[in-house]
């Protein structure tokens, strides 16, 4: 065979075989020609950020006790934690009751120290700012049939202050009214309304 055609032929023969899925696949390779994940790529750890929530010790079922919370919240009332959005984001809660107010709300970390207005000790019964933690209500629904448009009729943020006794840990919540923080009058605050873990899921009717 002419020498030039040989080189040819295997020059071809070449082309051919770097054209082969075999040859067309590298280790650094993230998928196979038909687009299913490679092994290496399966096994590969993930780059894309989990979705992180925060550690609310709010979370869970609560049931309405009392007086101002039976009268304006009756039922259950379950928390739930919201996933933060960004590295600086804390997260926050849903706050869902029972007779349909719900609240969609953000963390606001050492909020409650910043309200030298407030009267902590008297709200929470000797408790202290550091002990409130703090939420801006992001969103709020109501349904017309809520008394007094809920928890206030414009609630602008929750605190929430734990207390613990025989029966229980109990959680107080104290709403705020308003559009700036800190408050800049005691008459911010709404009133107070206390649950106790709830015997019973939440009945939606």
């Amino acid at each position: 065979m002419d020498r030039g055609v040989a080189l040819l032929s295997r020059l071809i023969a070449g082309g051919l075989a770097g054209c082969s899925p075999a040859a067309d696949r590298s280790p650094e390779s993230d998928t196979t020609l038909d687009g299913a994940p490679s092994a290496a790529a399966a096994d590969a750890p993930e780059t894309e950020a989990a979705e992180v929530l925060p550690r609310l010790w709010e979370a869970g079922a609560w049931e309405a006790v009392s007086s101002t919370a039976m009268a304006f919240t009756p039922g259950v009332l379950t928390v739930t934690p919201i996933p933060s959005l960004a590295s600086n984001d804390p997260g926050g809660a849903l706050f869902e009751f029972e007779n349909g107010i719900r609240y969609k709300t953000r963390l606001m970390f050492g909020a409650a120290e910043q309200a030298d207005q407030i009267d902590w000790a008297g709200l929470t019964l000797g408790g202290s700012a550091r002990d409130v933690s703090m939420y801006s209500v992001e969103q709020a629904s109501v349904p017309d049939t809520a008394r007094s448009g809920g928890l206030c009729p414009e609630a602008f943020a929750l605190g929430t202050y734990r207390t613990d006794n025989a029966a229980g840990p109990m959680l107080m919540i104290i709403a705020f009214a308003g559009d700036v923080w800190p408050p800049v009058t005691p008459d911010a605050v709404c009133g107070t309304f206390t649950y106790a873990p709830a015997s019973a899921p939440p009945s939606r009717g």
